[in-house]
């Protein structure tokens, strides 16, 4: 199958990946919490969309002159929808992944060559510093959920 797919790899989040492990030493199953984690991703990376940005903020690359000048108008990456439209979640019981299966997904998250015709990258699939946050809160919200439950 064609596309891309994010894994956040928390070991490179140092306080991310220690609050996911303290959750789960506490709690069997985290299949609910990487739902709401993965829901939040998302909607996250469909803001990315409408805003042209990277999970960094940083704006895409503009579309090139000759490409602009056959352009009836439209936003960048939304002339369908059908990129933004396909961005989906897996949620299992210690992870969760964010991706798209549109063929050409990979080519406008990472950039490259396409019949001859350079593209660049506009990442749109990632979790910015704000978002670690709101997945920190996320985390936390779930847990008192679980102990008010208990």
């Amino acid at each position: 199958m064609a596309g891309i797919l994010l894994k956040l790899d928390t070991k490179e989040t140092d306080w991310l990946s220690s609050r996911l492990r303290e959750t789960a030493a506490k709690f069997n199953n985290l299949q609910d919490l990487m739902e709401e984690i993965g829901e939040h991703l998302v909607s996250s990376t469909l803001l990315r969309f409408e805003r042209a940005e990277s999970p960094e903020g940083a704006p895409w690359a503009p579309w090139s002159e000759a490409y602009a000048a056959k352009r009836e108008g439209g936003a960048m990456l939304m002339d369908s929808e059908r990129l933004a439209g396909s961005i989906t979640y897996q949620a299992g019981p210690e992870q969760v992944e964010v991706g798209s299966n549109v063929i050409y997904a990979a080519i406008h998250q990472a950039g490259g060559e396409e019949v001859g015709i350079p593209i660049p990258a506009r990442p749109y699939l990632g979790i910015s510093p704000d978002e670690e946050i709101e997945v920190l809160e996320i985390i936390s919200d779930w847990e008192q959920k679980q102990l008010e439950a208990a």
